[in-house]
């Protein structure tokens, strides 16, 4: 007689071969991707190391180079001297030189009463007249100036003086003009030189 079993219940080595069929290229892909981004890694270390030398070499050249340039310069080096430059022209023109030429401008009979001169090159004046057409032509011996930049009438009054204590009863009138003047720095600086 020949017995027959009947297994009710699936087969276990199946299951085990299906699972061993997918968790083992997922895990070797795992395995392969952790490789991939060590090795990624470790050359990227590589690269930024020989970028970090280079760097560094090239700092050490351009310090050595600068050591080299400032030796190869003359003591006085350009900078010296552009700051030089720039110093003299924004030095301020002596005041006696600029009221000595704003004297030779004047009329006959014109006479300053105040003056005001500043480092920047701008003039306040307030000159007396003995005639009003003294004044306009004072103001035209500015404007024609090489050595003045702008000049401008800025009021002009009368003062009338009584002469009686010089034993005349004649009114003379003086005419009492302020002008606003900025100098030309630069042609004042070269008329110097010509002179």
């Amino acid at each position: 007689m020949n017995q027959i079993s009947i297994n009710l219940l699936p087969r276990k080595q199946r299951k085990q071969r299906f699972n061993k069929v997918f968790i083992l290229p997922i895990l070797i892909a795992f395995i392969l991707l952790i490789a991939a981004v060590f090795v990624l890694q470790w050359s990227k270390n590589e690269e930024l190391s020989i970028l970090e030398s280079r760097l560094e070499q090239a700092e050490q050249e351009k310090l050595l180079l600068e050591q080299q340039n400032a030796v190869s310069e003359p003591s006085g080096g350009i900078t010296d001297l552009e700051s030089a430059i720039t110093f003299m022209e924004d030095y301020p023109i002596p005041t006696v030189e600029v009221l000595d030429y704003l004297t030779e401008l004047l009329p006959e009979r014109g006479f300053f009463e105040s003056f005001q001169y500043t480092d920047t090159g701008l003039i306040t004046l307030t000159v007396q007249f003995d005639l009003s057409r003294e004044a306009a032509f004072y103001l035209h011996q500015l404007e024609q100036s090489d050595r003045v930049a702008e000049a401008s009438l800025q009021s002009m009054v009368t003062e009338e003086i009584d002469t009686e204590a010089a034993g005349t009863e004649e009114i003379l009138p003086r005419y009492i003009a302020q002008y606003t003047v900025m100098l030309n720095k630069q042609t004042f600086r070269e008329g110097d030189e010509l002179e």
